[in-house]
């Protein structure tokens, strides 16, 4: 009897032996790919002005910026991003390197909340996923906000079951959800799902959850989320609503994520059928219809990152779907790993360079949805060499961190394509506005200048100016490696 105890304990121990062992590689191998190369790759244009809005509060202690503007947005993330930056520098590992702490953190906390709401196998699971997810992977190693808040997001919605469930004090989920706010204004977001999930529970508390009173409160907690968001943001915010991005949003997850998807639908099904689990896979499901409702139809400016706080949600019913499937020992490892290694979205191989979200040129969508990534490194490079007397650029913010010389002037861009925002100033460094008028005069008066523009300058400044620069100056440099991502020089 002792033999076969010690056996057994041997065999049990060896077991988790070798899954801890694989689940630390996939953690070390996951945390190596979002620090691979980390400084090869530009900035992009929002990096900068993050690092603008951190050196402001390293300097000042608030946000405080060139322009004598005082700028709150993502306030959390930012005076987190103060310290490196304050510390280190503006290099592209100082001022990453704090996202990729909180993507190797956000790993942990999904496999903690899948281990509380469904098992250690689901846990492991959704870590080794996680850990090789191409997108989380991208946005570990951006010097922006989206990383911490999908952090704190689902650290609010983990502990607002737990205060369901009598496990914590009120307080704590109120508190990460106010900081989730003020990371990100999407952070709205959780006040919705809290709803829906107070109704799950009083539903499954009434055993109605089978009837067609409850199939209707929940349909209408997701529609009326959209409806009354899209009011307060319309009447009170002054959104010009409606939009219907729909199609984008959901083509966008079934090319990027089609096989997570499916899995994730196959796992939210098994969950519906388990009496323990059904209303987690109702909350779960719920929580992406409002999300994608949201954005498809209130929020004005289209961006795929939006859909990136919904992603865990993808991956914990997925990585519950394979936990359920045959308990053959090589079954569900198999399944991990050839997802790793085929799945679309997934990166197992470390690389220099992430593109973020965009819509191919050949798609057949007519609104396309791009995030400009152009090799701003290289470009610099080059007016550094040419080394004008003149430096004009849309981007002011860029030119601090790849340059020792400061723009003169800059060009006016209406980044978001709204036609909000355009002043006499830029407002990260409070460099002067170019006109066509005072750019003619400034080549008459100095020997040399040069002008950026990238793509999505090309598409945003002023048509005049742009049509100015792009017969009356001489192209000296041009970069097109990537779609939406061209950047050229022009001289005089």
């Amino acid at each position: 009897m002792q033999d076969l105890a010690n056996e057994w304990y041997y065999v049990h121990m060896n077991k988790k032996w070798i899954v801890g062992s694989i689940l630390v590689l996939a953690l070390i191998w996951g945390a190596a790919l979002r620090l691979y190369n980390i400084g090869e790759q530009s900035y992009w244009i929002d990096e900068a002005y993050s690092i603008a809005i951190a050196e402001a509060i390293s300097q000042h202690g608030y946000p405080l910026l060139g322009s004598g503007e005082v700028i709150w947005r993502s306030s959390v993330y930012h005076y987190l991003l103060a310290v490196p930056v304050a510390v280190f520098g503006t290099s592209e590992l100082s001022a990453r390197i704090l996202s990729i702490g909180i993507g190797v953190l956000t790993i942990l906390l999904v496999g903690y909340i899948s281990k509380k709401w469904f098992s250690p196998k689901v846990a492991i699971i959704v870590m080794v996923l996680m850990s090789f997810s191409y997108w989380e992977i991208a946005w570990s190693r951006q010097a922006r906000m989206y990383i911490l808040f999908q952090l704190l997001f689902w650290l609010a919605v983990f502990l607002f079951e737990r205060w369901q469930n009598k496990k914590i004090h009120l307080l704590w989920f109120v508190l990460v959800t106010i900081l989730t706010i003020v990371t990100h204004r999407f952070g709205f977001l959780l006040p919705w799902f809290f709803v829906l999930a107070l109704y799950l529970r009083w539903a499954a508390g009434n055993a109605i959850m089978q009837s067609w009173k409850f199939i209707a409160g929940y349909v209408g907690i997701i529609i009326g989320s959209v409806i009354i968001s899209g009011l307060v943001l319309k009447y009170v915010l002054g959104y010009m609503l409606p939009f219907d991005y729909w199609q984008h949003y959901t083509q966008f997850m079934f090319a990027e994520y089609g096989v997570i998807a499916l899995l994730a639908i196959a796992g939210i099904l098994i969950m519906i059928k388990n009496t323990h689990l059904n209303t987690m896979a109702l909350w779960l499901i719920g929580m992406m219809f409002i999300g994608l409702g949201i954005f498809s139809y209130d929020i004005q400016l289209l961006q795929y990152r939006y859909l990136f706080v919904l992603l865990p949600a993808l991956y914990l019913s997925a990585s519950y779907f394979i936990s359920r499937l045959p308990r053959q020992k090589i079954v569900i490892p198999l399944v991990v790993v050839v997802l790793a290694v085929l799945a679309p979205s997934m990166q197992l191989l470390p690389q220099s360079h992430y593109y973020l979200e965009s819509d191919k040129p050949s798609s057949d969508l007519s609104y396309k949805s791009f995030t400009p990534q152009p090799d701003f490194k290289a470009a610099y490079k080059a007016i550094a060499e040419y080394n004008p007397e003149v430096l004009i650029t849309p981007y002011p913010a860029v030119t601090k961190l790849y340059s020792e010389k400061n723009d003169d002037y800059a060009l006016a861009i209406d980044l978001t394509g709204t036609g909000a925002g355009i002043n006499d100033y830029e407002v990260y460094t409070n460099t002067p506005i170019i006109t066509v008028e005072v750019l003619k005069e400034i080549r008459g008066e100095k020997k040399s200048g040069v002008v950026l523009v990238d793509y999505l300058a090309q598409k945003r400044i002023n048509n005049d100016i742009r049509q100015y620069i792009e017969t009356e100056l001489t192209p000296i440099y041009s970069d097109s490696n990537h779609d939406w991502s061209s950047i050229a020089l022009y001289a005089w």
